[in-house]
């Protein structure tokens, strides 16, 4: 058997990482893949993957002693290391998982990492099996440990596939020839994962040394994960044949398991194996079923349904962005779909302020309570964003090639996509930035172009919010007066104009008034124009404070203001003409002490429309009668327009 190579290759670097990646059970993948796709939100789903595959675990593990997650001791459960990360940050882990794509020959390789799988499962089940007659409390511990101990077996079997399998189904080579033979073995790459992946240590002895450490006394995570192996392999599921000797059963008695209790523990674990595998739709009934499962059965046609369906379900995901209610829903929602559509493992998405001239990262609202949202200054992807992108429409930033690495340091990255939100033309309404950064691989083509499709339809909806919004001020613009912020002339006479067409319609009254500030120009004479705006702003918040929603009070020009009154009699426009005019009187006396020689009152004319006869300009002219009698009173008044003498009242006049 040829021995290759001591691998020295730090399990960081991307290569090491798509070793260990890739020697998965690509049916599990696409099972993971399946249910991520149906329904991403169940997170019970998710985290029984988590409990079946001994990389997502280590991953979730390791990412979960990761600020901001870490705060106090490591984890020591996946439910612990599940809680901290959360559910984004699971999904975020899972579909890069459950996208991987790796080379193998299905009939010929799936069965020898199903065979490694449902061993590894048996000794997790074990192992819980016999923490939980020791210490209960500590029984998922010792499920994780039985789940991580044969890590390296993955990495070993992907590296040396066939003679690897040999040595394992030959009795007569011991495990300390395996260093010998292959220059490696799977505690030292246990050891190098654990260390890589920051493992906390009592799983990183088990993953380093659960051979050697078997007969010390104080590793007892280790004792138990040795004696879960051996009952895993009397009960047939084994996937390195060797001779137990007599060992095995000390290692069991030191333990306090009797022969009655190992018989429960061999059930216990066709039960686990049985729930474990119905996951991924396989009917179990005995040892070397997942291997003879596997030899036979093809998983890739769900693959490949999977992939037909991708345009159609790329048109269903962008209805959806018509639906989002904000611009800071649509950004998450892009995020989102980033982090379980696509195998990039981080996200952000940041949206373009026009007046602070920046990006701003769109965080959720339980976000927002824990860390500050990125801020990257717009001159900082000036020369990616505003120079030629891509044909395709994304960019890379790597930092030996970028002229600002700003960007990268404020995401603690070397390497990042920018997928800018176009709306049409060439300008970003935001940025979409995505990296691979846990995992160290280059980002897939595939992943970018869908995430160019759904860039581009999330930047066209935000624009087009913004348009409306840019259109509804140029329509308040249009129809409010500067100063005072009420309707100006134009739009008021419009609302007239209106309103008599509907009071000749459905036969209601319709009431006019219009009033003027007595002596405003000796007032802006004395105190000055300044003081003279101040006073307009303050009538015109005192007379819409005192109108009805369906009152339009307008300023009609100067210190003149007219006010429309749907639905009103001319008896109650009366009335609210004197409301108006001693609200205003208290106002002049409240600021007595600061306009003493010219306080603040108003002359008020009311008149009435009919509806029949009357259009806006004889409304207007009627109720400017009203208003200049009232002023020809004394002011600070209010004078009804008089009553037209009817036809009977006539023809008895001499």
């Amino acid at each position: 058997m040829q021995s290759p190579p001591l691998a020295t290759e730090c399990l960081d670097t991307p290569h090491a990482f798509r070793e260990l990646l890739n020697a998965r059970l690509p049916q599990v993948l696409a099972r993971l893949h399946q249910v991520l796709l149906g329904n991403p939100e169940d997170p019970a789903r998710i985290e029984q993957f988590v409990r079946l595959d001994p990389v997502l675990a280590a991953q979730v593990l390791r990412h979960s002693q990761e600020p901001p997650a870490l705060v106090g001791r490591a984890p020591l459960t996946l439910e612990e290391a599940s809680a901290r990360l959360g559910h984004e940050a699971l999904l975020s882990l899972c579909e890069p998982a459950a996208s991987q794509e790796t080379g193998w020959n299905w009939s010929n390789e799936w069965p020898r990492v199903s065979g490694l799988l449902e061993h590894t499962l048996a000794v997790a089940s074990a192992a819980k099996a016999v923490m939980r007659e020791r210490d209960p409390s500590r029984a998922n511990e010792a499920y994780l440990a039985g789940l991580l101990h044969d890590l390296g077996r993955f990495c070993m079997l992907e590296r040396h596939q066939d003679e690897y399998v040999e040595f394992c189904n030959n009795p007569q080579l011991g495990l300390e020839r395996e260093q010998e033979l292959f220059g490696e073995s799977h505690e030292s790459w246990g050891a190098k994962i654990a260390e890589a992946w920051n493992v906390p240590a009592p799983f990183a002895e088990v993953m380093g040394g659960h051979h050697d450490g078997a007969n010390n006394e104080d590793a007892e995570l280790i004792r138990i994960v040795r004696a879960a192996e051996i009952l895993a392999t009397r009960a047939g599921v084994s996937f390195c044949i060797r001779p137990e000797g007599a060992g095995g059963d000390r290692e069991l008695q030191s333990l306090g398991i009797s022969a009655r209790l190992r018989e429960r523990i061999v059930d216990s674990i066709f039960d686990f194996l049985r729930e474990a595998t119905r996951t991924f739709g396989i009917n179990y009934t005995g040892p070397g079923d997942l291997s003879r499962w596997f030899s036979v059965v093809d998983p890739l046609p769900e693959q490949r349904r999977t992939r037909r369906q991708t345009v159609a379900h790329t048109v269903r995901l962008m209805r959806k962005v018509e639906t989002l209610q904000s611009e800071g829903e649509l950004g998450l929602w892009l995020r989102k779909a980033t982090l379980t559509r696509t195998s990039f493992e981080r996200a952000f998405v940041l949206l373009y302020q026009n007046k602070e001239d920046l990006y701003r990262e769109v965080l959720s609202a339980g976000e927002r309570r824990t860390r500050r949202p990125v801020h990257i200054p717009s001159e900082w992807l000036s020369d990616e964003l505003g120079g030629e992108t891509n044909p395709r429409g994304f960019l890379r930033m790597k930092r030996d090639k970028c002229s600002d690495p700003r960007l990268l340091d404020a995401l603690h990255s070397d390497d990042v996509n920018l997928i800018p939100l176009y709306a049409g033309g060439v300008e970003a309404v935001g940025v979409l930035v995505c990296d691979r950064r846990y995992s160290g691989n280059p980002p897939l083509r595939r992943d970018l172009c869908f995430l160019e499709v759904l860039a581009r339809a999330v930047g066209q909806e935000i624009e087009r919010r913004r348009l409306i919004v840019r259109l509804e001020i140029y329509r308040e613009d249009a129809e409010r007066d500067y100063l005072t912020g009420i309707y100006n002339r134009r739009s008021t006479i419009q609302f007239l104009e209106r309103e008599i067409v509907r009071a000749q319609r459905t036969h209601t009254p319709l009431g006019l008034i219009m009033l003027d500030i007595d002596n405003f120009k000796s007032f802006n004479d004395i105190y000055g124009h300044l003081a003279g705006d101040v006073v307009l702003r303050e009538v015109s918040r005192l007379l819409q404070e005192t109108a009805r929603l369906s009152d339009v009070v307008g300023r009609y020009g100067g210190e003149e203001f007219l006010i429309v009154l749907p639905d009103t009699p001319v008896e109650n426009a009366y009335l609210f003409a004197e409301r108006l005019r001693n609200v205003v009187m208290q106002y002049g006396q409240d600021k007595l002490h600061q306009y003493p020689e010219n306080p603040p009152t108003i002359s008020i004319g009311v008149s009435w429309v009919v509806p029949e006869r009357d259009t806006a300009d004889d409304a207007i002219e009627r109720v400017d009668r009203a208003l200049y009698g009232s002023k020809k009173g004394g002011r600070n008044r209010v004078c009804l327009e008089p009553a037209e003498p009817s036809p009977e009242s006539d023809e008895k006049q001499p």
